[in-house]
């Protein structure tokens, strides 16, 4: 028997928002082919995804990297300034 997280829930396992960093979040209802279902919103930006998903980010070793350069490029490692 599968039972559905609460929103409470939903919420206490939210990450920050991905798109402002926001955390601020609420809940709300989405429709779709497959029924009602829950997603997180960003009451900061706006932003709205499935609650399922929410927490999935992309590849977080690889943004920190680019975060971490992404203003000081004279520091980026030799390997990528080889063209």
């Amino acid at each position: 028997m599968c039972v559905d997280k609460t929103d409470l829930q939903y919420l206490k396992e939210a990450v920050p928002c991905p798109f402002c960093g926001g955390v601020n979040l609420t809940t709300t209802w989405w429709a779709g082919d497959d029924g009602e279902f829950t997603a997180i919103a960003c009451m900061s930006c706006k932003a709205e995804a499935p609650a399922a998903v929410w927490n999935n980010r992309a590849d977080t070793e690889l943004f920190d990297f680019v975060k971490t350069f992404k203003d000081n490029l004279s520091e980026l490692p030799a390997f990528l300034k080889q063209g």
